[in-house]
């Protein structure tokens, strides 16, 4: 009898998490263009079917090439079925960390398992087809592995599909070797280096028939939103503080900072959660960068609720600090990452207030872990929903404006486009047909590449300066077809070269 009702357990576990699957599946088509970087990605998987592993590009392989496996015609579905595997499988070995870990419960295990889930930056990665996704699987594969002192060679390899994945994954690499050095097991760090150092090859091979060097630091030396200065400094740090959907964490991390996962500099967790941090800081803002950060705080955050002491005297200093740090970011840095509506700052603000006072007075107010629990859901799925629902039509105009002169124009259309979809669009890899690549003038461009139409765009509410200047021109020209989406007020026009 048992033994049937296990057999029952198990089949509404799995046919719930497939229900749930496909029910992700259906809300990805909400999505009425990929984010830029993916039709990169698209690109390089394109690259890769041709033979040509020799591309120019600061994405890292591995992803490009799982993309590559379908015609490029299905690289959009196909990209999203593999991005929600990921995802799942991540919600997956979060489960398996917590209950190596915690030694908790099913119930309690897969409640915090859903509030992983819905973290803002988690899901919403997900959402793109990008290398994201893929890299947080490889990582808590990594964690789950080295929590269960699996097979040396097995840990270090699965830092090679990281780095492959995206150039951070040198990070985990690194914590390990640092952790391997702290409890001194020097055979283990040899073995380790070795086939770190054998598994890269391939990397620096590709670099010196590229570049002409043995090594291109990709993300490091892009320029778009990485420059290192105090302002972006600043940023980032609003960024760590927010990272897990509202600033309600940092003060109560802080404020139990001993206790956290036994805090020590021998952990890996804490080694990890240093050196990706300290990176983000010095090189990018963006919050979706952050997962991995968030992931250990995550775990963090569970050992304080299942080990609760009173926060320290500061903790409302900690608030005050922290309440500042974000304020000063999404207003007077206008950093619109950290939420782009009113709503939902005033959510993440309003929210995370109940849950810092919620975790101040845990032990006296009822079914204290269960109402944080909702909270951190509900602030994480409120700011999810604002920005996915006004970000949904991004780069939507182009991709129209790009299959319209597909069909209709063939090889005749330049177009001023800064975020890849053209270049995606028209296989235009050398960008000859960009003019926000030439060195000409307008005129001349377009006569030496014998266009007839161009496509400019405001599809992220500002133009190129190059366009700007040569508008007065462009809009003597004749207007063919123009694309409008409400977000941004995006817009992108089809002209005739006269």
């Amino acid at each position: 009898m048992l033994n049937i009702l296990t057999k029952r357990f198990s089949l509404i576990i799995f046919f719930s998490i497939l229900f749930l699957f496909i029910f992700k599946i259906y809300l990805n088509s909400f999505l009425l263009a990929e984010n830029g970087d993916s039709y990169d990605f698209f690109r390089v998987a394109y690259e890769f079917k041709q033979g040509n592993f020799l591309v120019e590009s600061k994405r890292m392989p591995l992803f490009p090439i799982i993309l590559s496996v379908v015609p490029e015609d299905s690289f959009v579905i196909w990209g999203r079925l593999l991005n929600n595997l990921f995802y799942f499988l991540s919600i997956f070995f979060v489960y398996l960390l917590i209950r190596e870990i915690f030694k908790l419960e099913f119930k309690i295990s897969l409640l915090y398992s859903t509030m992983f889930a819905l973290f803002y930056p988690i899901l919403d990665n997900s959402f793109f087809i990008m290398a994201d996704t893929l890299f947080l699987l490889l990582t808590l594969v990594f964690l789950y592995c080295a929590v269960k002192n699996k097979n040396i060679y097995l840990i270090t390899l699965i830092s090679v599909f990281a780095f492959y994945t995206r150039f951070e994954g040198i990070l985990l690499f690194a914590s390990f070797a640092i952790f391997l050095i702290l409890h001194k097991r020097y055979k283990d760090l040899l073995k380790s280096v070795t086939v770190f150092i054998i598994s890269l090859i391939p990397f620096f091979v590709q670099n010196y028939l590229i570049y002409g060097n043995l090594i291109k630091l990709g993300y490091l030396s892009d320029t778009s939103g990485f420059i290192l200065n105090i302002k972006n400094i600043l940023k980032a740090l609003g960024t760590l503080v927010f990272l897990t959907g509202g600033f309600w964490l940092l003060p109560i991390l802080i404020s139990r900072f001993s206790e956290c996962l036994k805090l020590s500099f021998k952990s890996l967790f804490v080694l990890i959660f240093v050196l990706f941090s300290s990176l983000l800081i010095s090189w990018g803002f963006y919050i979706r960068l952050y997962s991995v950060p968030l992931l250990i705080s995550f775990f963090a955050l569970i050992y304080l609720l299942e080990n609760y002491q009173k926060p320290s005297k500061y903790f409302y200093l900690y608030t005050l600090l922290s309440l500042g740090l974000f304020l000063f970011n999404v207003q007077y840095l206008d950093h619109i990452d950290l939420g782009e509506t009113k709503v939902s700052k005033l959510a993440a603000i309003f929210i995370s207030l109940l849950i810092a006072v919620i975790f101040l007075y845990f032990k006296r107010i009822k079914n204290s872990k269960l109402i944080l629990i909702f909270l951190i859901i509900l602030l994480n799925l409120t700011l999810f929903s604002t920005k996915f629902f006004q970000t949904r039509e991004k780069y939507f105009t182009l991709v129209l404006a790009s299959e319209y002169s597909n069909e209709n124009f063939k090889n005749q259309v330049g177009y001023a486009d800064e975020s890849g979809v053209s270049k995606w669009y028209f296989k235009d890899f050398s960008q000859d047909k960009n003019f926000l690549q030439s060195n000409l003038e307008f005129e001349g461009w377009a006569k030496a590449e014998r266009l007839e139409y161009l496509i400019i765009t405001d599809e992220l509410g500002f133009q190129d300066s190059k366009i700007k200047l040569h508008l007065p021109t462009i809009k003597n020209m004749e207007k063919v077809k123009e694309f409008k989406s409400s977000f941004s007020g995006g817009r992108t026009v089809i002209y005739k070269i006269r």
